[in-house]
């Protein structure tokens, strides 16, 4: 969301795409979660790491021209 009020929750939308003509696989999506950010949730099985700040998606094989979408769950 472009506006966001704070001690509101605000879920955002990853989008990994594969423009190739072969499928991808083992893919991995890695999300920084910003400073002044809160993790609420993952969606698609996203773990966050708290040391490092990230959520991270394995997502696995993503066929040729295909895309995949995964969400997180913020407090500002």
């Amino acid at each position: 969301p472009t506006l966001r009020y704070v001690d509101r929750p605000a879920v955002y939308t990853v989008r990994v795409h594969n423009p190739g003509p072969a499928p991808a696989n083992n893919v991995q999506v890695l999300d920084a979660i910003p400073p002044g950010f809160r993790f609420v949730e993952a969606s698609g099985g996203g773990t966050f790491d708290s040391a490092s700040r990230q959520v991270a998606w394995f997502v696995g094989r993503l066929e040729a021209n295909t895309t995949a979408e995964v969400g997180v769950q913020l407090i500002p």
